[in-house]
């Protein structure tokens, strides 16, 4: 996080072999890393090499990545449990693994819903291991592996009444 904070427009960051975690004290929480507006390159030592690729994990980080182009590029790492998030984004991402990126959501909210109503929907999730909103990536020769977005099912109703049949 602090070298892309320092970083300026044209340097390069290299991420040695290792795993990187995100470290939070919550286990389903991310740590952000924010890369708006940076033309920089973050890459592993050796992206053409995919063992050297498997072995630079970004492990429960997410990416927000902003206002970028094609000068932003991201390769030969693996984002294990991870997502980048785009929005007016267009980097390139070469050379990298997406592996075990899995969201879903949570529990409904309520046990019982109030007498008369219907159930609640669950928020929408959006995604898996690249989320994109008016974005247009480069992504070369990348791999994605064991990566999945489960959505939640609606709440039960209440189980009716007369103002309310189908509850």
């Amino acid at each position: 996080g602090e070298a892309i904070e320092a970083a300026q427009d044209g340097d390069i960051i290299f991420v040695n072999p290792g795993q990187y975690t995100g470290g939070t004290q919550f286990p389903s929480d991310f740590m952000g890393i924010s890369l708006n507006g940076k033309k920089i390159t973050i890459t592993g030592l050796n992206p053409d090499d995919e063992a050297v690729v498997r072995s630079t994990v970004i492990r429960e980080f997410e990416l927000f990545m902003r206002n970028l182009d094609e000068n932003t590029i991201i390769e030969g790492v693996t984002l294990n449990r991870s997502q980048m998030d785009l929005l007016d984004a267009s980097p390139s991402i070469r050379n990298c693994v997406f592996s075990e990126c899995q969201f879903g959501t949570g529990n409904p909210f309520h046990a019982d819903p109030p007498g008369g109503t219907d159930g609640f929907n669950p928020n929408p999730i959006y995604g898996g291991a690249i989320r994109m909103q008016n974005s247009s990536p480069q992504i070369i020769n990348c791999i994605f592996e064991d990566n999945y977005v489960s959505g939640g099912n609606g709440e039960n109703g209440w189980a009716g009444d007369a103002s309310h049949g189908n509850g």
